[in-house]
């Protein structure tokens, strides 16, 4: 389960999105005797199936992950996830929040402050970005390293300079496509899109077939004043 589950991510990381889903799909056999890991296998199933758009098999494998493993915080997030790009706000809205109170995972807390905010309610926004950010504190506290994950909440949310700081030390960190993506991203949302270039180049180098780093990318680049690199 191990050795297929990473060689899956390999395959993500390399745009081979297709072959990722298949060999997770064994992943998922593999480790189908123990729920613990089949729910988790499950949830990134999922994942790699909502990152193709593919709502219905990636409800089905959030459903399969909380059969497996009740209450397990990352397929209940990517079940809140489908909710809301199928138009059904109030209803991811409502299982964050029922999340959120039980675990306040920072990626679900963040989450539900935007869908609050699509919905006018700045202040419950608000006090949930004030939640999350006590959420990322508590995972320092516990010896955790979050620094990725803060930076793209920062520049998204708060204060850009300190983002740029984050990613900064997460890349040097970690070379990564996505520790590249956000010291990019922090650096063009602190207004300095020149500087992020190399690095938006960087967190493109495998050609994975992602998203988020995609529309980052292409933020830079359009505020660097490469419109063909951008579209």
């Amino acid at each position: 389960l191990a050795a297929l589950s990473r060689l899956s991510y390999l395959q993500q990381l390399a745009g081979e999105t297709g072959q990722a889903i298949l060999t997770m799909q064994s992943a998922r056999q593999a480790g189908a005797a123990t729920p613990g890991a089949a729910g988790a296998v499950s949830t990134f199933l999922g994942d790699l199936r909502l990152g193709q758009g593919d709502l219905d098999r990636a409800d089905a494998a959030y459903r399969e992950a909380l059969e497996r493993s009740p209450a397990l915080v990352l397929a209940e997030l990517g079940r809140a996830s489908v909710l809301e790009l199928r138009g059904r706000r109030a209803e991811a809205i409502e299982a964050l929040s029922t999340l959120t109170a039980r675990f306040p995972l920072p990626a679900a807390v963040a989450l539900l402050s935007d869908l609050q905010a699509l919905e006018g309610r700045a202040g419950d926004a608000e006090l949930n970005e004030e939640v999350a950010r006590a959420a990322f504190g508590s995972v320092v506290s516990a010896g955790g390293v979050v620094d990725l994950e803060r930076a793209l909440f920062e520049a998204d949310r708060g204060d850009p300079a300190l983002a740029v700081s984050l990613a900064t030390a997460a890349h040097e960190a970690r070379r990564t496509v996505f520790t590249a993506d956000a010291r990019a991203w922090a650096l063009t949302r602190a207004g300095r899109a020149a500087e992020a270039v190399p690095f938006a180049e960087e967190s493109l180098r495998l050609g994975t077939r992602d998203a988020t780093l995609r529309f980052h990318a292409a933020t830079t680049f359009a505020e660097a004043g490469n419109a063909d690199r951008a579209r």
